[in-house]
């Protein structure tokens, strides 16, 4: 720090040896995704938007939600939720991407590859903070469905019509079954 004018103390004297140090900290740690469960193409490049800031490597841990109820809760509960909601899950597949060099302390927008199975998964991204505000691991969770059908739904007093349709192709899949799954996690309707 260099001033054209000399530094005076309090009563006008001014200082010889002036020395001023500033300290700065870093903003802390962010890693967000959207806030609701996501639907995603399975044809298209899949990835999950995600922001950070002073973020490095990022882990990636991928349960398969297996059973329609499963699913419902998931979808109904929606993103942040912890590893032990999900239980221990012996089929979980653990992904690894490095985040390239990105500026600190600004908030960026970047696509996590997703290129699994078709399925529900909940997904759980921990990277490790950096900085002087980093407290070593931040983690977030999202609930997403990987798929190549198209559902369109109309509901009318107590009924409802839908659609099923193949993304790839545009047309109807025949024969498809579709269960209705209430709050409560209980099946309410089904059909072909």
């Amino acid at each position: 720090l260099t001033t054209d004018e000399p530094v005076l103390d309090i009563y006008g004297n001014p200082l010889s040896d002036f020395t001023h140090e500033i300290h700065s900290q870093d903003l802390p740690p962010v890693l967000q995704v959207p806030k609701k469960a996501m639907f995603i193409e399975s044809q298209m490049k899949s990835r999950i938007p995600v922001k950070a800031m002073n973020v490095s490597s990022l882990k990636a841990q991928f349960i398969p939600l297996k059973n329609p109820q499963e699913i419902a809760r998931a979808f109904r509960l929606g993103n942040n939720q912890n590893t032990s909601y999900f239980g221990f899950n012996k089929d979980k597949i653990d992904f690894s991407v490095a985040i390239p060099d990105r500026e600190p302390n600004v908030l960026e927008n970047f696509d996590f590859p997703c290129e699994q199975a078709l399925g529900a998964y909940a997904i759980f991204l921990t990277g490790e903070g950096y900085g002087s505000e980093a407290d070593d691991v931040i983690s977030t969770s999202i609930v997403a469905q990987i798929t190549d059908i198209g559902i369109s739904t109309k509901i009318s007093k107590g009924k409802l019509l839908t659609w099923i349709t193949g993304l790839n192709t545009a047309k109807p899949i025949a024969g498809a079954n579709v269960r209705v799954i209430s709050k409560q996690e209980k099946i309410i309707g089904s059909g072909k």
